[in-house]
C-alpha cells in the first residue's frame, strides 16, 4: 500500500515463502515502480537474506514493525481484513476460485473516493479517473 495515496496492490500466492514474495515484488516494482522504501511485518519472507539483497539491489530502504503489534502497520492490516472478508463472501461456494476474483475487488477498492479528497484511490496515484462498470 501506498501511504500517501493509499493506493493498493495484490497478488494471490500458493505460497509465501521468500522467492514467491520476492518475485511478486519485482513484478509490482517493474509495473508501478520502485519505492524509496518499504514498511513490512517480521514474516521470515521478509527479513531473509534474499529479501535484503533485493532490497540493496533495488535501492530499497528497508523498515519493519514491531514484533506482535500489528496496529504499526494498521492500514495494510485494515485493507488486507476487507480483502479476506469480500473474497470469503464472494467465493463461499466455491473457495478454490478465491484467486479469480483478486484484481476484480482491487479495481472496485482502488475506484472508492477517500475521504479526505473525495477521489478515488486511483485518481491520485495513477493521475486521472479509471473507466469503469
Amino acid at each position: 500500500m501506498d501511504y500517501a495515496t493509499r493506493f493498493v496492490e495484490a497478488v494471490p500466492l500458493h505460497k509465501i515463502d521468500t522467492e514467491s514474495v520476492a518475485e511478486a515484488l519485482v513484478d509490482i516494482y517493474s509495473r508501478l515502480g520502485v519505492p524509496e522504501e518499504v514498511l513490512s511485518d517480521q514474516g521470515t519472507q521478509f527479513i531473509s537474506d534474499c529479501m535484503k539483497e533485493v532490497c540493496r539491489l533495488l535501492g530499497i530502504k528497508q523498515k519493519t514493525t514491531i514484533p506482535y503489534h500489528p496496529m504499526c502497520n494498521g492500514l495494510v492490516e485494515r485493507f488486507n481484513a476487507t480483502l479476506k472478508t469480500c473474497l470469503r463472501r464472494l467465493c463461499s461456494e466455491q473457495p478454490p476460485q478465491w484467486h479469480q476474483y483478486t484484481n476484480p475487488l482491487l479495481f472496485a477498492y482502488r475506484e472508492v473516493p477517500r475521504e479526505s479528497r473525495h477521489l478515488p484511490h486511483s485518481s491520485c496515484s495513477m493521475g486521472g479517473l479509471c473507466e469503469g462498470p
